[in-house]
């Protein structure tokens, strides 16, 4: 891509990230402001990356640390190194915590096995994002149904009411799923799917969250 076309990219990925973070429940205002042109200059200096903060509102305190990885092919090596820095040496970022890391290439399946393998080992979630995906929105696409992350007291409920005895008895979403990835959503975790009908009774779909 030009320079231009680069940072435009670059600037309606930060733009649709911060709006996905928002509707989690992430203080961004930090972050809202910023024209198109201190994004290119953000980028000659190599300081696009973002640390958000949830609203000091919210239920639970926890923290996204969004990286921007725009040079060489990502590796196992640097996705290390970022967990070393982040998790480890700075202690910026805990097992609470999420490591965005955004990119040009498109994640692979050896990608993805990594990032298996650091959440069955080490607890650390990481999403990764491409670049071009993030330069719409997904969840105000007309055809997306309304997703959200539901608590313990919900899970509860729904348990007893559809007489669920396990976990596995709950259809599955993959985290790597691009509205799941758009949500936050974590291996375990339960999803409600709100669906419109044509006879305008909405239905819920219940998902977890799987690797």
């Amino acid at each position: 891509m030009a320079q231009s076309s680069t940072t435009t990219a670059l600037y309606k990925s930060r733009t649709n990230l911060l709006s996905l973070l928002k509707d989690q429940g992430f203080d961004t205002k930090d972050y809202e402001e910023f024209s198109i042109n201190e994004v290119h200059i953000m980028n000659n200096n190599k300081q696009l990356d973002m640390l958000i903060s949830s609203s000091p509102d919210s239920d639970t305190q926890k923290k996204t640390y969004v990286k921007y990885h725009l040079g060489k092919t990502l590796r196992r090596e640097n996705i290390n190194d970022y967990i070393d820095d982040l998790f480890t040496i700075e202690q910026v970022l805990g097992k609470q915590d999420t490591l965005i890391i955004t990119m040009k290439q498109e994640p692979h399946e050896p990608l993805t096995a990594i990032l298996n393998e650091i959440w069955e080992q080490e607890g650390i979630f990481i999403i990764l994002f491409n670049l071009e995906r993030l330069q719409y929105n997904i969840l105000e696409h007309e055809y997306v149904p309304k997703h959200e992350i539901i608590g313990e007291q919900e899970i509860k409920f729904i348990k007893q009411r559809y007489n669920i005895r396990s976990d596995k008895d709950i259809p599955q979403i993959s985290r790597y799923d691009p509205v799941a990835q758009a949500i936050g959503l974590r291996p375990g975790q339960i999803c409600k799917i709100t669906r419109p009908s044509k006879t305008a009774i909405t239905s819920n779909y219940y998902r977890i969250c799987s690797q």
